[in-house]
C-alpha cells in the first residue's frame, strides 16, 4: 500500500507475511514526523513501519523500492497551506507517471491518490489510476449534507471511526460463483445481507475509467432496476470488514 504526502510514500508488499509492512518514503523528514511515525510503531507493534529519507520524485528512488513488489498504493497530497493546490496536484501527477514508467505491469496493483483541486479531475485519470479522493469536492458535499440532515452526522462519525462500519467496493465475485448474473438491484441488497452488509450501489468494471459514466458508479438506484453483473464489477456495501 502506497500513500504519498507529496513525498510521503507508505506501501505495503504483495507477499502474504504473518503482519503488515509499511515502507515510508518522506524527503528530509523532521524530528516531528520521526517522533510521530516511532510512536505509532509502538503503538501497532503488530506492523512493520520503516521511514526512508527519499522523495517519489526522483525516478531513482522510486526505482528502489520496486513498486511492482507491492499490492496498494496510495498517494497523499501535501498540505494546501504549504503550496499551492495546483502545484501539489501537479507533483502528484509526476508520481503517478513515474510509477507507469517504472510498473510494467498493473495485473496486481492498486492504486489510488488524493487530489486537492476538482478542476484537475479530468487529468488525473488519463494516468489510469484504480481510485482518487478529491479532498475539497469530499468536504464540500459532507458539510452541504450536515447543513440539511444534523442526523447524517452519526453516519459520518461510525465510518470514519477506526471501530465503526466502512465503506467498501467488493468485487461481485465474493457474492457470486456464475457469470454473466442478472439481477435487479433488490437481489443484490439481498445478497449483501446475507454477509450482514448494506448495499448502496453497483459499480461497472468496465466503465471504471470513464467520467461520463461516473467510473462506472450508480448508488441507491431504484430496488427493480435490471443489472448484468461481469467477473469486474463490484458491490458498493457498507461493512465492519474489507472482505
Amino acid at each position: 500500500m502506497l500513500f504519498c504526502y507529496l513525498c510521503l510514500l507508505v506501501l505495503l508488499p504483495l507477499r502474504l507475511i504473518k503482519c503488515y509492512t509499511f515502507d515510508i518514503l518522506f524527503q528530509d523528514p523532521n524530528k516531528a514526523l520521526c517522533d510521530t511515525i516511532n510512536e505509532i510503531k509502538e503503538e501497532f507493534s503488530d506492523f512493520i513501519i520503516s521511514l526512508h529519507d527519499s522523495s517519489p520524485l526522483d525516478l531513482e528512488s522510486l526505482v528502489a523500492i520496486h513498486p511492482e513488489k507491492y499490492d496498494t498504493i496510495v498517494i497523499l497530497s501535501q498540505s494546501i497551506g504549504e503550496h499551492e493546490a495546483d502545484k501539489v496536484d501537479s507533483d502528484t501527477l509526476i508520481i503517478l507517471l513515474l510509477l507507469r514508467k517504472v510498473i510494467k505491469s498493473y495485473d496486481n496493483l492498486h492504486i489510488i491518490t488524493q487530489v486537492l483541486n476538482s478542476e484537475n479531475e479530468e487529468i488525473i485519470i488519463q494516468t489510469n489510476l484504480d481510485d482518487f479522493i478529491i479532498s475539497n469536492k469530499l468536504i464540500t458535499m459532507i458539510l452541504a449534507q450536515l447543513s440539511e440532515e444534523k442526523l447524517m452526522k452519526t453516519f459520518y462519525d461510525d465510518i470514519f471511526s477506526e471501530d465503526g462500519s466502512e465503506i467498501y467496493v467488493k468485487p461481485a465475485t465474493l457474492y457470486f460463483d456464475t457469470f454473466p448474473q442478472e439481477i435487479s438491484f433488490a437481489d443484490a441488497i439481498f445478497c449483501a445481507q446475507q454477509r450482514d452488509e448494506i448495499c448502496l450501489g453497483i459499480r461497472k468494471g468496465d466503465a471504471s475509467k470513464s467520467l461520463v459514466n461516473n467510473f462506472g458508479i450508480t448508488l441507491n438506484p431504484a430496488k427493480d432496476l435490471k443489472i448484468e453483473l461481469q467477473t469486474d464489477d463490484f458491490l458498493i456495501v457498507l461493512s465492519e470488514d474489507e472482505l
